[in-house]
């Protein structure tokens, strides 16, 4: 059985002056071999941003971090709006299942 980690971000964003909430506009996964590459992706990340824990209802559980920034896309000529990065990790265990295909297939697929 092989261990992997997975990085997940969800984006989220709010224009800068508004009083509204944060809205969500994607997300990214990352897998990663081991925890200390997933350490190391994200200090080179996040280094310069401001960091809050993230809480699962109820606040008892702490299950990752919020990195908030400045962001704008130089490439549009767009004007900059507050980002938050909600990042959480993930440990996969997988593991080959054999013979699959003769429950859940009616003929061979070639």
């Amino acid at each position: 059985m092989k261990t992997y980690y997975e990085v997940r971000i969800n984006h989220q964003s709010k224009v800068i002056g508004s009083k509204g909430n944060y809205q969500g506009f994607g997300e990214t996964r990352k897998p990663f071999s081991d925890l200390e590459a997933a350490r190391k992706f994200l200090k080179e990340e996040y280094s310069k941003c401001k960091v809050s824990r993230m809480y699962q209802d109820p606040k008892e559980t702490e299950c990752g971090r919020i990195y908030s920034f400045i962001n704008q896309d130089w490439g549009h000529n767009s004007k900059p709006w507050y980002q938050q990065d909600w990042v959480t990790i993930y440990q996969h265990k997988l593991t080959r299942i054999d013979g699959w295909w003769k429950k859940y297939l009616k003929k061979e697929v070639i």
